[in-house]
């Protein structure tokens, strides 16, 4: 009787863990800032959960590695803040760290790394030589047919429609990353906190299980 009634205390305890442990919608109040390059656009979104977002929330860019400040302002009413990447920023290659403070204490951060800006933004065009064809000697001016024009491969060319295909790309992939910093930054379903409560239950019963067989 005696071990039944210690089987039944830990399992009343470890509901009550689960349920500390676990956290419900109604009390999960962390809140997540995520950021990402479109084009020459840093974009970040804010949010204590997927329905409740970040108004007015404050946020702070800075060089990741001295903290120079660089750029701040506050979320909008859908917890959105977007600035511009300046020139002075893509040249020092900075990993920039944007910093949220949303209010009594809840605060949270993202790096974007330099690699993400100044991939996007492709390297710098590469000028061609100038080429310039030797003027005919007198010997040779006077040929009827004359050598072919040697053709540059047009380098700048394919320099700008790769940027152009970049610049298309990031467009119709922000919406997507939008969606999987939703997904990242959502909180448990209630489905799966009553599964974990469920499967500490299981573990549970296992135990009580495997007492009353060395019992006997």
């Amino acid at each position: 009787m005696s071990t039944l009634i210690s089987i039944a205390s830990r399992l009343t305890c470890l509901i009550l863990l689960a349920t500390l442990v676990l956290p419900s919608p109604g009390l999960a109040h962390r809140v997540t800032v995520f950021a990402w390059v479109d084009g020459d656009t840093v974009r970040t979104t804010s949010q204590f959960s997927r329905s409740n977002k970040v108004h007015s929330g404050l946020i702070k860019v800075t060089d990741a590695a001295t903290g120079e400040l660089l750029v701040s302002g506050r979320t909008n009413d859908q917890g959105e803040f977007s600035f511009k990447i300046s020139p002075a920023v893509r040249a020092r290659g900075m990993d920039l760290r944007v910093a949220l403070k949303a209010g009594e204490g809840h605060a949270g951060e993202w790096i974007v790394p330099a690699t993400e800006y100044i991939a996007q933004n492709g390297p710098a065009p590469v000028q061609q030589p100038n080429m310039q064809t030797p003027p005919k000697s007198a010997e040779t001016s006077g040929q009827a047919a004359a050598s072919p024009a040697v053709t540059q491969p047009p380098s700048a060319d394919m320099q700008a429609i790769e940027q152009a295909v970049e610049r298309a790309l990031d467009r119709k992939l922000a919406p997507v990353t939008r969606m999987l910093a939703e997904q990242m930054q959502a909180g448990p379903s209630v489905p799966e906190i009553v599964g974990g409560i469920g499967w500490l239950v299981g573990l549970a019963g296992m135990g009580a299980w495997l007492a009353a067989r060395k019992k006997k």
